[in-house]
C-alpha cells in the first residue's frame, strides 16, 4: 500500500538556500560554532526544511557581521552601513521640515564599539541626539549622494563649526571652507 498523505512531505532547503546560508555563516563568525555545525549538518542530511532555511537566512541577515582576527581596513565587515567618514554633515532635509538636516557620524576605531557606525542628529542649542536605527541608512546614503566633501563643507559653512572637530570657526577663511586650521593641517598630513 502506498502512503498518499502529502502532509508528511516537507520541502527541504534548496541548493541556493544552502549555499547562501553557508556564506552567511562564514561572514557571521561571531556566532556559536555549534549553531553553524548543526545547521550545516541539517543541510547535508537534507533535513533542513525550506521554510526553516528562509528563517535562518532572514535571522542571519538581520545580525551585524563580525570582524575576524586580523581584519583591517577603513570599513570593517562588522559594519552593515555605507562607508561614510567620521565627521559632521549637512544634507537637504530628509523630512521636509527644514531646508537642511545636520548630522554627526562617529566611527570608533578602538574599544567596545570599534568598527561600528553611529549617527546623531545635530539640532542647534541641544546635544546631538541619536536617530532611529531605521533612519541610519537613509542618512548615510543622503550624505554619499550629496558628496561627503560637499555635505561636510555645507555643515561647516552653515553652522560655523569645523566639520571635523565641531569647534567654532573664528576666521573668515575657516568659515568659508567649513574646517578649522588645525584640522586642515592634520588632513594635509595624510
Amino acid at each position: 500500500m502506498i502512503d498518499t498523505d502529502t502532509s508528511k512531505i516537507v520541502a527541504t532547503a534548496t541548493e541556493k538556500q544552502k549555499s547562501f546560508i553557508a556564506s552567511l555563516l562564514v561572514k557571521h563568525t561571531g556566532y556559536r560554532e555549534e549553531f553553524g555545525v548543526r545547521v550545516i549538518k541539517a543541510m547535508t542530511e537534507d533535513t533542513l526544511p525550506r521554510d526553516k532555511a528562509s528563517e535562518i537566512i532572514d535571522w542571519l541577515l538581520a545580525k551585524p557581521l563580525r570582524v575576524t582576527a586580523g581584519q583591517t581596513g577603513a570599513k570593517p565587515s562588522s559594519d552593515p552601513w555605507p562607508a561614510v567618514t567620521e565627521g559632521h554633515y549637512a544634507v537637504k532635509s530628509l523630512t521636509g521640515n527644514n531646508d537642511l538636516d545636520f548630522f554627526r557620524v562617529d566611527r570608533p576605531t578602538e574599544g567596545k564599539y570599534a568598527g561600528k557606525t553611529f549617527v546623531k542628529r545635530v539640532i542647534g542649542g541641544h546635544p546631538a541626539t541619536s536617530i532611529r536605527y531605521g533612519e541610519v541608512r537613509k542618512v548615510l546614503e543622503a550624505i554619499l549622494a550629496a558628496g561627503e566633501s560637499k555635505a561636510a563643507t555645507l555643515y561647516g559653512t552653515e553652522i560655523g563649526r569645523c566639520y571635523v572637530c565641531n569647534k567654532t570657526l573664528t576666521d573668515e577663511l575657516s568659515r568659508s571652507l567649513g574646517i578649522g586650521p588645525h584640522c586642515r593641517a592634520a588632513s594635509h598630513k595624510h
